[in-house]
């Protein structure tokens, strides 16, 4: 594909697609086909939650692929600044993540500290946006963290995936929870919920 078509792509569209297909025989290329087909294409910031195998009845669960939206650093270095900026609010003013603090209290301090800094400063608050159904896929756009401090606002996933960006880029592994229709973040020892603390992350904006 050529570079950056389908960074222009804001919406589900179809294309037509050239293919030749070719197989080397004595030092010789020779064609097995070549033809157009018509190619549908979503946004590539749109997770697509559920896939069914075409061929087959298996079903893909592709949650876990929030993961490719969880960027520790951007362009403009704006993710830098808010860490920067959010230890100001830390108790001890330090931003420090896993290092020497594997305390689940302690992690939680700078996960307070990175919420209060964005609920004070960044403007940032709860924007709903719905699932969509384009092609009859279930999905839904998710923005960047660059986006969403662009933008100001974000529904659950979109806030979710900021605050783990943020925290990833200090060293503490963020979790994220899903559940029917919604999203909230975690940390801590993933697999014992009492060593766990949570945030829900649509407070952003309206809860101090």
């Amino acid at each position: 594909l050529k570079r950056g078509v389908l960074d222009k792509i804001a919406n589900a569209t179809t294309a037509t697609f050239y293919y030749k297909i070719a197989r080397k025989l004595n030092g010789r290329k020779i064609k097995v086909e070549e033809g157009t087909r018509t190619v549908r294409i979503l946004p590539q910031d749109m997770i697509v939650w559920v896939m069914k195998d075409p061929k087959g009845a298996a079903i893909y669960d592709l949650s876990k692929m929030l993961g490719a939206w969880i960027t520790p650093n951007d362009s403009k270095g704006r993710l830098d600044k808010i860490r920067g900026q959010a230890k100001n609010f830390h108790p001890e003013g330090v931003l420090e993540g896993d290092q020497g603090n594997t305390e689940l209290e302690q992690k939680t301090k700078q996960v307070k500290a990175l919420y209060d800094y964005l609920n004070s400063k960044s403007g940032i608050s709860y924007v709903n946006q719905p699932f969509s159904y384009d092609f009859g896929v279930g999905g839904q756009r998710v923005l960047t963290p660059e986006r969403v401090l662009s933008s100001k606002g974000g529904n659950c996933i979109d806030l979710v995936i900021l605050f783990s960006s943020l925290m990833e880029g200090l060293g503490i592994n963020p979790l994220i929870l899903i559940m029917p229709n919604h999203a909230f973040l975690g940390w801590g020892y993933k697999h014992k919920t009492t060593e766990m603390g949570f945030l829900e992350c649509t407070c952003l904006g309206s809860i101090n």
